[in-house]
């Protein structure tokens, strides 16, 4: 459309809309402007901090740090003033369970074992005591030692505890959660439950006659609902005998639960995820902010607030600081923990909540707090947008300042102190741009800390590695081992120190209620690590059980389910078995003859490429070729008896590259061509991302320098097949499938190459065998070896569709955030909870997915996120038939709550419209009820301009944005009128970006 026609046809719009249709919608807002009352007159509950959970084996790492870079790190998660600046702190009170990623040893395993040194939790409240002084101490449990089942025994295992930390660790707690964590039976608090009547009539009394009345007590942390403030208001004894209500991963609360005059905690809740700034840090800080601004919550404690253990164990990829380099001391300092910042260097644990100036809305927030005791105070203000917020605050009720000082973080630039506000005739505007977070106070001393050492660069553990354990004191965990089951101890053999696994069948404990732990096993090293041999001398102390030697391990379940990669096991019987993956898969099995279980034996493996060797007593086992595995760490496991180990040697194989460089799917460095889907990933997958596609011809093509390369992706029951080229001649074909979900696979290795350069080329075949559901491949991350790794390409990268929903292979009925298979295969990634399900429409093989609003008065609405994309060009293709016209649906792209481009359905002859930034309805076509229709609109993200064409006709060409203040493209949104029932189906979306 050339821009005289669209001139012609504004004015005609205009005309008709301005009587009309302007009185149906409003123009949209070309800034968001919040306006802010800072009144000292109505200060709320006291705010008692941000804090976070240190469990699941996700500190154990720390203590193996060089000291310097240690000290670097604690400073940055404690120290006030310098970097995150925690101001609470809750433990694991270990009982050898595997609560998420790892076990937390127990201090007491029958009742005369005691010893508080075990583990990393009270080392590291100790660290943080020394740091602050007035942090306060929580501790929780997640298991239970097998030992304890009377209150008598588990009043025993808390005072044991709390005795331990204070002789040992000078340590005072303030806070202790008296059940399991997230055990949420609602039952068990009720007048005559089990944890009630602990509570009332074992714990708190025993607690204050034993000295410790200081210690107050947390419940119930559960995960579900606030059940725990219906019991509490109908129980006067239980009410006294706890400090304050908590639940989990919850912003709101009840009535109920605001009405006891007790405080109310978001015990546990989300770290930032570390794959985007907006919906990791920014999330994160919108939790804190609407905790108290919705629920009335006083206290945020994140989970988890540190990585300080193994990549390939759950719930990574997610925290304000990365520790897992602790042979070199390299780690990373997230944007999240200054985004923690903002809040933790700037109000402080008394001070009081400004109500009328701590709101939550759904583009962000403010939260206000005063020191009742000075005229200090901060102010926190919050854009989550992709839109410019202006903030005008005024100030009243005793509130007041001249000059406030400024520090800002952005998705680019974190904590960064800006010029000082000035406060005039008691009020002051701020503009936050988009994504951004500003704190502004009338104190000082914030700073960006800077570490005291180097930060070492990451590099891989060198080899050979050591270990014969006599550097240790008994009952000690040697470095660089993070127990996922069982317990990994220093003890002796006669005059000897060796490894040995203490946790049997006896003394097993009780399992957390989400994770089952597994049979002992503890990891070991680098995950890059690639052709090596590792070697270890082991015996039984019995004649039952076995010995396990494992390699390449990188990934492991959160299920009883032994560690994914490559292990020897040897039986007492002397039967032994090589086996790959999780179940245990056999490669192959013999027997030595002659095997004493009780003697020592030394097994051996070796991986060299795609060989590997496993030897017992310097005799060949077995000598096979496997491709499951490229890559991964050391493992040493065992049943639930004893089983000792000693020698461990990780050895280099000389002439073959020690390591793989492993880089993400999402690298800039990887070229996707064709219909490459942006699927949503887990802590399962390599930085929580995967791409797939399963279209024929569909290609990714990378370069590198090096001596070979892996593919690394998931296998599953809706696995298909692609070819690999290298140097442009066919090096093989591979196959997806599995009847179970395998991550982390190498789903092809390329076979060894003269060193050098070399080119890559995936091609998707769209073939499956005759068992998969359908034909996906999916790329998880790509691992080069030797060499310098991955190259930089020429020129601009291909358009590459990352959305392409058809439906049609969803079952009638489908919702959002529903799947094909049962349970989670292939996620229908759309909104949850709209009335909007999959239905055979048009027909049984071309379905759709449909919207029905039966309500004259409310809309329905649903929406699909897309990557988010601030540059470049975004193209949208969707096909949609709705059963009236002149219904007022809406289409909508936008980012986050924001709407870039606006489409309405109007009816009459304009029919499908754009809404200009003027206010200005632009007509696209007409529409016809019962009709199926094509829109594309084509993009231009940077210049904030677009085409649009319907049914293939150019409509629209080069016409702004509705809101040109949006920054970012990250979702698409279809919403039905108001004012009329209707029924929308939408037969397919599709997104390109590039």
């Amino acid at each position: 459309m050339t821009s005289q026609r669209r001139r012609i046809l504004a004015s005609l719009t205009a005309m008709v809309c301005v009587a009309a249709w302007q009185l149906v919608l409003p123009s949209p807002a070309a800034a968001d402007t919040v306006t802010v009352s800072v009144n000292g007159s109505t200060l709320g509950r006291t705010f008692e901090g941000v804090g976070a959970v240190f469990s699941n084996g996700m500190t154990r790492l720390l203590q193996d740090y060089p000291a310097a870079q240690r000290d670097d790190i604690l400073d940055y998660l404690f120290k006030p003033g310098f970097g995150a600046a925690l101001q609470h702190v809750k433990i694991e009170i270990g009982s050898d369970v595997n609560s998420s990623a790892g076990t937390e040893p127990s201090h007491t395993r029958s009742s005369t074992d005691l010893d508080v040194t075990r583990g990393a939790g009270l080392w590291l409240a100790q660290q943080a005591k020394l740091r602050n002084p007035a942090i306060t101490l929580d501790a929780l449990r997640w298991g239970t030692p097998a030992y304890v089942d009377t209150d008598a025994e588990r009043y025993q295992y808390y005072k044991s505890f709390l005795d331990g930390a204070q002789s040992q660790y000078g340590l005072t707690f303030d806070y202790l959660g008296p059940e399991r964590n997230e055990n949420t039976v609602t039952a068990d608090w009720a007048s005559t439950g089990a944890a009630r009547n602990f509570v009332v009539n074992t714990l708190r009394p025993g607690l204050n006659a034993d000295g410790y009345s200081n210690v107050k007590l947390t419940a119930a942390d559960s995960n579900v609902s606030w059940f725990i403030a219906d019991r509490v208001a109908a129980d006067p004894s239980l009410k006294a005998a706890l400090y304050s209500l908590n639940a989990h991963y919850k912003q709101d609360s009840t009535t109920t639960a605001t009405g006891l005059g007790m405080p109310l905690w978001d015990g546990e809740d989300l770290a930032p995820f570390r794959g985007d700034w907006v919906t990791g840090p920014l999330d994160t800080a919108q939790r804190i902010i609407k905790s108290y601004a919705v629920g009335r919550m006083t206290k945020y404690e994140m989970h988890p607030a540190v990585e300080a253990g193994y990549p390939n164990t759950p719930f990574n990829f997610k925290s304000i600081l990365v520790a897992q380099h602790p042979w070199t001391g390299h780690y990373d300092v997230t944007s999240g923990l200054w985004a923690t910042a903002h809040f933790t260097q700037f109000a402080k644990p008394g001070w009081r909540y400004v109500d009328s100036a701590t709101t939550s809305d759904d583009r962000g927030g403010v939260m206000t707090v005063k020191d009742p005791g000075s005229s200090d105070w901060s102010i926190v203000l919050l854009n989550t947008s992709a839109v410019a917020r202006t903030y005008q605050v005024a100030l009243s009720g005793g509130i007041t300042a001249s000059t406030l000082h400024h520090w800002r973080s952005t998705e680019t630039a974190s904590f960064v102190q800006q010029s000082n506000v000035t406060v005039s005739s008691g009020s002051f505007t701020v503009t936050v741009p988009p994504h951004a977070i500003s704190s502004l106070t009338t104190t000082t001393g914030q700073q960006k800390g800077v570490a005291a050492a180097s930060n070492p660069v990451a590099t891989d553990m060198t080899l050979p590695y050591t270990d014969d354990f006599a550097a240790y004191s008994t009952g000690k965990t040697p470095k660089y081992t993070s127990d996922q089951g069982g317990a990994f101890e220093i003890a002796s053999d006669g005059t000897n120190k060796v490894l040995k696994q203490v946790i049997t069948t006896a003394t097993k404990p009780v399992d957390w209620k989400y994770r089952a732990t597994p049979e002992p096993f503890t990891l070991l090293g680098s995950l890059d690590l690639r052709n090596y041999e590792v070697e270890v001398d082991g015996k039984l102390t019995g004649t039952s059980g076995y010995l396990l030697l494992g390699g390449r391990v990188n990934h492991t379940a959160k299920s009883a389910e032994p560690a994914d990669g490559y292990d020897l096991k040897v039986n007492a019987d002397g039967s032994w078995a090589l086996r790959v993956g999780s179940v245990g898969n056999t490669i192959t099995s013999g027997t030595i003859a002659g095997f004493t279980p009780t003697a020592w034996h030394t097994l051996k493996l070796r991986f060299n490429g795609t060989n590997i060797k496993a030897y017992a007593d310097g005799v060949l086992l077995a000598d096979v070729t496997h491709t499951s595995f490229a890559s991964g760490q050391v493992e040493l496991g065992s049943g639930y008896h004893e089983a000792m180990f000693d020698n461990l040697a990780i050895r280099s194989i000389s002439g073959s590259p020690t390591s793989v460089t492993r880089y993400s799917d999402n690298d800039a460095r990887l070229r996707y061509t064709g219909t490459w889907l942006d699927e949503d990933g887990n802590y399962d997958t390599f930085e929580r991302s995967t791409t797939a596609s399963r279209h024929t011809d569909d290609e990714l093509t990378f370069s590198f320098n090096g001596s070979t390369a892996s593919l690394i992706g998931t296998r599953d029951a809706d696995g298909g097949q692609a070819d690999v080229y290298v140097d442009g001649v066919l090096s093989g074909t591979f196959d997806t499938y599995a009847a179970t979900r395998q991550y982390r696979r190498a789903i092809y290795q390329i076979p060894a190459l003269t060193a050098g350069d070399h080119t890559v080329r995936l091609v998707v075949k769209g073939t499956k065998q005759a068992a998969s559901i359908d034909t996906l491949v999916r790329v998880d991350a790509v691992e080069t070896t030797g060499g310098t790794g991955l190259k930089t390409p020429t020129g601009t990268a291909p358009t590459r569709t990352v959305v392409h929903d058809t439906f049609d292979a969803y079952p009638d009925g489908t919702v959002g955030q529903g799947f094909r298979v049962p349970p989670d295969i292939q996620k229908l990634d759309w909104a949850e909870g709209s009335p909007c399900s999959v239905t055979p429409t048009p027909s049984a093989t071309d379905k759709s997915f449909t919207c029905v609003d039966t309500s004259t008065t409310t809309s329905v609405e649903t929406s699909r996120d897309l990557p988010r994309t601030a540059s470049g060009t975004v193209t949208l293709n969707f096909r949609f038939q709705q059963n009236n016209a002149g219904s007022w649906t809406r289409m909508f792209v936008g980012s986050g709550a924001d709407d870039a481009i606006e489409l309405y359905e109007t009816g009459g002859t304009q029919g499908l419209a754009f809404l200009d930034s003027a206010g200005v309805y632009h007509s696209l076509g007409v529409i016809a009820a019962n009709t199926w229709y094509d829109v594309k609109l084509v993009v231009d993200v940077t210049a904030k301009t677009f085409d649009a064409y319907l049914n293939s006709a150019l409509v629209l060409d080069n016409a702004g944005y509705t809101d040109p203040a949006v920054a970012d493209l990250s979702v698409v949104r279809f919403r039905t009128g108001a004012s009329t029932t209707t029924t929308l189906d939408l037969d397919y979306l599709s997104a390109e970006i590039g």
